[in-house]
């Protein structure tokens, strides 16, 4: 029971940041260019996860959400293909079982994938992510570009359950605090982990800090 507690007091805290980010972080405007990917399936309302009346809710159709996210999506794929790197066959890693570009799958699984196969396998992994986070987040379509692509990297790395766990990088972008949720994604087992990925994380947040101070009038943030 207390285990189901804690998971419902993450995805309230999920919420209630990335409500903080509609208000906050440039929704209108966007770095990464739109282009329509395939239709995906809708969520049902039983798929979807509900955190206090009002605040996520069900959708009735998720196709226009990810149309309008097709670059972020798009850009989702180059940055796993980067630093997954392909692997036709199954491979392990840290005791579970690979094949593509980093997609989970059984250790006995047989298969042998092209690049073509495992990037249309990778696209719609990323595309599941992206309908996992908008089940649990407000307006995750509305969030700016920069900061979805972080989130669905860092999703379809560890998973969203373990994204939803970085409680003080969610904290930082409710309160419009990139800075911090920089500092928090830095101060990470994730960050030691995955080094690269997780500085051009960074870096995605850093420039849209700059933005914003260049918008505001603000001097420069100091650089890492």
């Amino acid at each position: 029971m207390r285990n189901n507690e804690s998971e419902f007091r993450l995805v309230q805290l999920a919420a209630a940041a990335i409500m903080g980010l509609a208000l906050g972080l440039g929704l209108g405007s966007g770095l990464i260019s739109s282009t329509p990917p395939a239709p995906i399936q809708e969520i049902t309302e039983d798929e979807s996860i509900h955190v206090q009346e009002g605040v996520v809710s069900s959708q009735e159709d998720t196709r226009s959400e990810v149309e309008a996210s097709g670059g972020v999506i798009a850009e989702s794929v180059k940055r796993a293909e980067t630093f997954e790197g392909f692997e036709g066959e199954v491979y392990e890693l840290n005791g579970l079982c690979h094949i593509g570009y980093g997609h989970l799958t059984e250790c006995s699984n047989p298969a042998i994938l092209s690049m073509t196969e495992a990037n249309e396998l990778l696209y719609s992994d990323l595309v599941a992510t992206y309908d996992q986070l908008d089940a649990v987040i407000q307006d995750f379509d509305k969030v700016h570009p920069n900061i979805q692509v972080v989130l669905l990297d860092m999703g379809l790395n560890m998973g969203v359950a373990g994204l939803l766990k970085f409680e003080d990088m969610f904290y930082a972008f409710s309160q419009n605090d990139l800075w911090g949720a920089m500092m928090a994604i830095e101060d990470s087992l994730y960050f030691e982990q995955v080094n690269s990925r997780a500085e051009a994380n960074i870096d995605m947040l850093y420039v849209l800090l700059q933005l914003q101070q260049e918008a505001a009038n603000q001097p420069p943030a100091v650089s890492f």
